[in-house]
């Protein structure tokens, strides 16, 4: 039998890490799920990509913590063996209003850029062996929704195609 592809994906808990945990999962991967604080909603996701036929592995860790993910790389290593594909899409906001800058303490601001720049940095560079190994290695680093109005873009993995409604950034690791 074949080997099944396998993804991790940051944020997969929810809203747009959700959905690619789901259409990987029905495109035939094994999905590494990672999430911080919603493990109940993590639950869910993982029992309907089992459902798809998808082994699951959850991961409950903080991407802002070079530790954590270095350790749910290894659990990713040490079930699924190395990566094909990794989804970063973790990321936090606050709702103080765009007009009221006095509003954002320096932690809300710390916590922000902890998770949805350092997060996305020591992601990568812990998935980075992966990219070396396997020719075909596919990095999505950013999703961010977009209203209903913006032109629709996809990105092509493999055979299947992957379309949702959000802007992406696309990157393939040069090996060294």
């Amino acid at each position: 039998m074949a080997r099944r592809k396998v993804a991790l994906v940051t944020g997969g808990a929810t809203g747009i890490g959700r959905a690619a945990v789901l259409h990987l999962a029905r495109a035939g991967f094994d999905v590494a799920l990672n999430f911080r604080s919603s493990a109940d909603a993590a639950r869910v996701v993982a029992a309907e990509a089992e459902e798809a036929g998808a082994k699951v592995l959850m991961l409950p860790a903080d991407v802002a913590d070079d530790a954590a993910v270095r350790e749910m790389l290894a659990r990713v290593d040490q079930t699924f063996g190395l990566l094909d594909a990794l989804i970063n899409n973790a990321g936090t906001t606050i709702s103080t209003p765009p007009k009221d800058l006095e509003a954002v303490s320096v932690e809300d601001w710390d916590r922000v850029f902890a998770v949805n720049v350092r997060g996305l940095f020591l992601v990568t560079r812990a998935s980075v062996r992966a990219a070396w190994c396997r020719p075909d290695f596919c990095a999505l680093l950013q999703a961010s929704a977009q209203p209903a109005s913006k032109q629709l873009r996809c990105i092509a993995w493999g055979k299947n195609r992957l379309q949702w409604n959000f802007r992406v950034v696309f990157w393939r690791i040069p090996r060294p």
